[in-house]
């Protein structure tokens, strides 16, 4: 979450822009460029990297390991401060994912177990090393654990979930989704989970109001019965009577109406 293309010519960049204000990218404060390994192309960040088009892969930042100076442009070794003139290259720097930002009021730190910089404050933070990924601590004993679940692809925009600079969020059946992206199913009424289908959000109190109707109104073309497969609790009801609000769950514990036909 590739296309080919030549380096954008300097004079067009977001680089020149921003190094002509005294920093070397618009994504981050900082003074230094990188010299991509894999195109030889320098670049203020990953993400200008990538948004550039400046080669088929994105830049793989740990093997970085030049930079250049932009008050003195002097190139040296990654490091975080220029070796000539003296200058910090940023108040945060990380020497592992060769990340320089000034603005530490983000929080970042670097979290051996996802192997990259993270914001938010390392104390606000844990590391579940099931999902693969760091989650807030309010989620700590709340979140259902999936097997390497940020290694993939947010389901609606197919964007890189890892190391996705966009906010994310974690449903209530443990997959991840964008906050936007999970905004627009929500503007649409879904309650859907578009990996598993499994009730993203705590439905009970929507589920007792539309069974509380069900019983005390009467059945719509009752004639009529389907055998039904509830997505939350995974089992299958026989014979249930179509309503006006919709088919159910039967199970006693559960009368879910996120159902589909068994």
């Amino acid at each position: 979450m590739e296309e080919t293309f030549t380096p954008a010519e300097p004079s067009s960049s977001a680089n020149d822009q921003s190094e002509a204000r005294g920093r070397a990218c618009m994504h981050y404060v900082h003074r230094c460029k990188l010299l991509a390994p894999c195109c030889g192309a320098w670049v203020g960040c990953r993400l200008c990297h990538d948004e550039l088009g400046c080669c088929r892969t994105k830049l793989d930042r740990k093997n970085v390991q030049s930079v250049e100076c932009i008050v003195c442009n002097t190139k040296q070794p990654v490091a975080g401060s220029c070796k000539h003139c003296g200058v910090k290259f940023a108040d945060y720097f990380c020497a592992l994912c060769r990340h320089y930002d000034d603005d530490t009021s983000k929080g970042q730190f670097h979290c051996d177990g996802c192997g990259l910089c993270r914001v938010g404050g390392r104390e606000n933070f844990f590391h579940c090393f099931t999902c693969g990924c760091c989650y807030s601590n309010s989620l700590k004993d709340e979140h259902h654990c999936i097997v390497d679940n940020m290694h993939s692809r947010c389901p609606i925009c197919f964007e890189d979930l890892f190391d996705s600079v966009k906010p994310l969020s974690v449903v209530k059946c443990g997959h991840v989704i964008h906050d936007e992206c999970l905004d627009g199913l929500r503007q649409h009424g879904s309650v859907r989970c578009p990996v598993c289908c499994k009730s993203m959000f705590e439905m009970g109190r929507q589920w007792d109001e539309l069974n509380a109707l069900v019983d005390a109104s009467p059945e719509n073309y009752s004639e009529f019965t389907f055998n039904v497969f509830c997505n939350d609790c995974l089992k299958v009801s026989r014979g249930v009577r179509l309503h006006a609000y919709g088919l159910r769950c039967e199970e006693a514990n559960c009368r879910s109406f996120n159902v589909r036909m068994a």
